[in-house]
């Protein structure tokens, strides 16, 4: 099972419990036997930082790069909340 959470659902403003409900919502399911991958988004913070970036004057692999940036943050806060025996595996494109 795949489970994908936007970066504006999963951090709609900066703090832990909101993650933690949606780490709490990936154990569940592993506790019920599912395999699960999650994929996380970058949200409103990685469309921000384009943006900026964008009227500064930035290319377009530099804006790409902020939006992962940003999306790897977010996965990384998603990490943190996970309990050591869910997290099994980490997938960078």
């Amino acid at each position: 099972m795949v489970v994908s959470i936007g970066g504006s659902v999963l951090v709609p403003e900066p703090g832990a419990d909101r993650v933690a409900e949606h780490a709490a919502v990936v154990e569940d399911l592993i506790a019920d036997g599912c395999r699960v991958g999650a994929v996380v988004g970058g949200g409103g913070v990685a469309r921000d930082y384009i943006s900026a970036a964008r009227d500064l004057g930035a290319n377009e692999i530099e804006l790409d790069q902020l939006g992962i940036d940003v999306t790897r943050l977010n996965a990384r806060l998603l990490i943190a909340a996970l309990s050591e025996e869910s997290v099994t595996c980490l997938l960078y494109t």
